[in-house]
């Protein structure tokens, strides 16, 4: 071996310094250029916005919902409470059908309203002596309850009469098994 053979790089190492001078030296330029950031303040709480009216209320801030908690003011009375929550429908001007549906709470201050699904009680119905122009629908009981809640207008009390029996007698007819198909 000669001197000069010693005094040699091998290849392979050539080619990892090749490597690191190319990587180091852009990432070393970026890091002189590039300017420092004083430290920031600390972020600032962000402000709480009020709350709307419907968002008072228990409700999403939802435009077709504007006079719901005013209107159902008006007709709470009417409503049938059962351990202070009644049901009702809104009207939906979209669709002109009432198809939205909430349960009302009486709470200390007032009312709260949360957006329910239609409900399907058998024993509870639409309140019946609504005019059509009124923008919700009250859920009232089928039966008694409904005759001590409700007044007519003329002073009477909406009842149903009692139920009256029928005697039915049924002629059962005779069953005969069908004759089978032949090809």
């Amino acid at each position: 071996m000669s001197a000069s053979d010693k005094s040699r790089i091998p290849v392979g190492k050539f080619g990892w310094l090749i490597l690191v001078a190319v990587v180091a030296a852009p990432t070393a330029f970026f890091l002189l250029v590039t300017p420092q950031e004083p430290d920031a303040p600390p972020a600032s709480p962000v402000a709480k916005r009020p709350l709307t009216k419907l968002e008072a209320v228990g409700l999403r801030d939802y435009r077709d919902w504007d006079g719901l908690p005013e209107i159902f003011a008006v007709w709470a009375d009417k409503a049938h409470w059962e351990k202070d929550r009644t049901r009702f429908a809104y009207w939906n001007p979209a669709n002109r059908s009432y198809s939205y549906f909430f349960e009302a709470r009486r709470t200390a201050k007032g009312y709260r309203f949360r957006e329910i699904p239609e409900p399907r009680d058998e024993t509870f119905t639409w309140y019946p002596e609504a005019s059509e122009d009124v923008p919700l629908r009250l859920f009232v009981p089928k039966s008694g309850a409904l005759a001590v809640s409700l007044s007519r207008p003329d002073g009477g009390t909406l009842s149903r009469p009692p139920p009256q029996k029928v005697d039915v007698q049924l002629d059962a007819p005779k069953l005969e098994p069908a004759a089978p198909k032949r090809p």
